[in-house]
């Protein structure tokens, strides 16, 4: 089965003329901008000259402690920014910011047929994931309005057709821009991609603007699907294939292609179950109830004095369950909803293959 490196193979030399964009493409600008262009991008630059700084400015010896999403992505980079399809592209709006409270990025992506503006999901920081469940009580989240503010700034009258989008909690912060940018920016909205990414709370969900915007909305989940179950999202979702387990098919470099058609796949139980729980558990508990869940799970996460996401995993998972199980300030069920998404994310069968 081809994932997006074979793809790229084949069609990185096929122009847009010839290929209108599609959801694999997609998937391409929503994952670069997981890379780090920070000191790159001053002023608009075509892609073509991106990658070549990029690649003369790369530490490979860093690069091989990178994440699995960072490595597959610059694999991808290096396959394309001299294709064809993608190398006159102007890249701009370059922005990056984390700290305490927040992790966000976006850039832009604009060709002759269509503009693209991607918003970067969760790093490897705890701050990040942190930020996934704030959704769970409150709105907005610091991420979502800086979300609204940058598609604000960015879009231009000169911008015809353009598509927002992002994987993971960049998938929410491209429909929770496209539900509140302003109304001259929301008619130019042509589509909006939300590759696995968390929903909202039931205020946001029932809102006239999700309803507007869920007409354009595209949705994509791996069939182990985890932040994608998080809160309430659009039915309207499509299952693709995974060549990784676990954890891994969150990474969307995994997902399975034949050319531009994302190959479907279905549901696990386990990824049903998990939703299941959370729509339960949010129907009976409140936000300030759901607040002093979220603050105990991540205090206790930083008294192991985890910083990485990843090092969750090290800790094994009955250590993992002990600790939640300790904890005095969850009740029994948001220690069991705690531990059913662990394990569907993070101990889903134990070979977890990259």
């Amino acid at each position: 089965m081809e994932t997006i490196n074979n793809y790229l193979k084949y069609f990185k030399d096929v122009p847009f003329s010839e290929s209108p964009f599609n959801d694999v493409d997609n998937i391409i600008f929503s994952t670069l901008v997981y890379l780090d262009f920070e000191k790159l991008i001053n002023k608009p630059i075509k892609l073509k000259d991106l990658g070549k700084k990029y690649f003369n400015n790369i530490d490979y010896r860093e690069l091989k402690k990178s994440p699995i999403i960072i490595r597959r992505t610059t694999d991808n980079f290096e396959l394309l920014f001299n294709g064809d399809r993608y190398k006159d592209i102007i890249v701009s709006d370059y922005v990056k910011f984390v700290d305490s409270e927040k992790q966000f990025c976006a850039m832009k992506f604009k060709d002759n047929s269509f503009t693209y503006i991607a918003y970067e999901g969760t790093d490897d920081s705890m701050i990040g994931w942190k930020e996934d469940f704030q959704m769970i009580y409150k709105f907005p989240v610091p991420a979502q309005k800086m979300a609204i503010d940058y598609l604000n700034r960015v879009a231009k009258f000169s911008d015809k057709k353009i598509i927002v989008g992002g994987h993971s909690k960049g998938g929410n912060l491209a429909m929770t821009a496209s539900m509140y940018a302003k109304s001259y920016i929301r008619k130019k909205i042509v589509r909006v991609y939300n590759n696995d990414g968390p929903g909202f709370r039931i205020k946001e969900y029932n809102s006239q603007a999700f309803k507007n915007m869920e007409k354009k909305l595209r949705m994509f989940v791996p069939e182990e699907s985890a932040v994608g179950m998080l809160l309430r999202n659009t039915n309207n979702y499509k299952v693709i294939k995974s060549s990784g387990k676990g954890l891994f098919q969150h990474n969307p470099n995994n997902w399975k292609c034949y050319g531009p058609i994302f190959l479907s796949g279905t549901l696990s139980e386990d990824s049903l179950d998990v939703h299941r729980k959370i729509i339960k558990w949010l129907n009976r508990h409140d936000d300030i109830k759901r607040k002093k869940m979220v603050e105990s799970v991540f205090d206790m996460i930083d008294k192991s004095e985890i910083k990485l996401f990843s090092e969750l995993r090290q800790l094994r998972l009955t250590r993992l369950v002990k600790l939640i199980k300790a904890s005095k300030d969850v009740d029994k069920e948001s220690k069991d909803l705690v531990i059913s998404a662990i394990k569907v994310l993070l101990f889903k069968d134990d070979d977890l293959s990259e």
